[in-house]
């Protein structure tokens, strides 16, 4: 009910995009590998992940995929 709630909001504003949810820490990363966001939400409460780790984690992807440019 809250995921529905935050994307109905963010819906209404012209320049954002919802390109997906997840439910869990695994089809998140499935999920970032196939499509980088600028901006993602995470609750810090995952059933099997702390939310903080996953972060870490998607921090240091986009930090390396950055890092590989030209």
């Amino acid at each position: 009910m809250v995921t529905a709630g935050i994307k109905s909001v963010l819906q209404d504003i012209a320049y954002v995009h919802v390109i997906g949810s997840c439910a869990d820490s695994q089809s998140a990363r499935e999920f970032f590998r196939k499509q980088p966001a600028d901006i993602v939400l995470l609750d810090i409460n995952l059933p099997d992940i702390s939310g903080l780790d996953l972060c870490l984690e998607f921090t240091q992807a986009a930090s390396a995929i950055a890092n590989t440019g030209p």
